[in-house]
């Protein structure tokens, strides 16, 4: 089992930089809307973050291994739909970390 902690030594600190910058400025500063989940939380973006998101889900997959991510861009719709999902305990870890 993978244990429920984000190390971010894993990161360089230039990477370290730009996955806090992307979590700040993207992540958290232009999040529509965000909805509790049973094992984690649905963020919903303008589709036009994808690859900022994506971005920043390639640093966070590497600092938090223990997070599912799943992006969901759908036909005819103009939200991005980020899914956090993971173990239990994964929704107040995220949710405490988005603010």
């Amino acid at each position: 089992m993978t244990a429920l902690a984000c190390d971010l030594t894993v990161l360089d600190p230039p990477s370290r930089e730009r996955h806090r910058a992307l979590l700040h400025d993207v992540v958290v500063a232009r999040r529509l809307d965000a909805r509790d989940l049973p094992d984690g939380v649905e963020l919903l973006y303008p589709a036009d973050l994808v690859t900022d998101v994506a971005e920043w889900i390639a640093y966070e997959r590497r600092c938090c291994p223990f997070l599912t991510f799943e992006l969901e861009l759908r036909a005819g719709d103009v939200g991005l739909r980020l899914r956090l999902r993971g173990p239990e305990g994964t929704r107040e870890i995220v949710t405490r970390a988005l603010g």
